[in-house]
């Protein structure tokens, strides 16, 4: 589904439909423009689907419903591709929680030192960071004046096995 300037053409959609090889009108039909602007916000990715000769290379932007409703509704392979070391991404690191009152706040001054009441990182580097709503091991590493994480491995709580 996409969005177009002008008015709605059902024929087009119609006959765009019709087209679509079984199993892909399985998964996607029916494709049709948005009527109004997406009431929730879409995720992007990019899509490579391949049923015996027949590609389907593609950027989907979705619901998280919809996204979630696709991949349960096929039998899905992944393919596995190693990363590139130098691929970075860039999010807030927080090593410590604090919680102060204005007054407090305002009474800082240069020079002062604020230790965080719960640390994420101890000493040498070493804590957790959490990303998407789960727990990674995590060690801090700096080279030319620039902080590096590296992520470990995903903690689970003990609730989870």
């Amino acid at each position: 589904p996409f969005t177009l300037g002008g008015e709605h053409q059902a024929w087009y959609w119609q006959l765009f439909n019709q087209r679509l090889s079984p199993a892909i009108a399985d998964l996607l039909a029916p494709v049709a423009p948005f009527s109004d602007a997406p009431t929730e916000p879409a995720i992007g990715c990019r899509v490579h689907v391949r049923l015996g000769s027949e590609r389907l290379d593609a950027h989907l932007h979705a619901a998280p419903a919809t996204l979630l409703r696709l991949l349960g509704s096929a039998d899905w392979q992944v393919l596995k591709r190693d990363v590139d070391q130098s691929w970075s991404v860039a999010t807030p690191l927080i090593v410590g929680e604090l919680s102060l009152t204005l007054e407090q706040i305002a009474a800082l001054r240069p020079g002062d030192v604020v230790l965080p009441a719960r640390c994420r990182f101890d000493s040498a580097g070493q804590g957790t960071v959490t990303l998407a709503g789960r727990q990674w091991a995590a060690c801090t590493d700096q080279q030319a004046q620039h902080l590096f994480l590296q992520l470990s491995h995903e903690e689970h709580s003990h609730h989870e096995y």
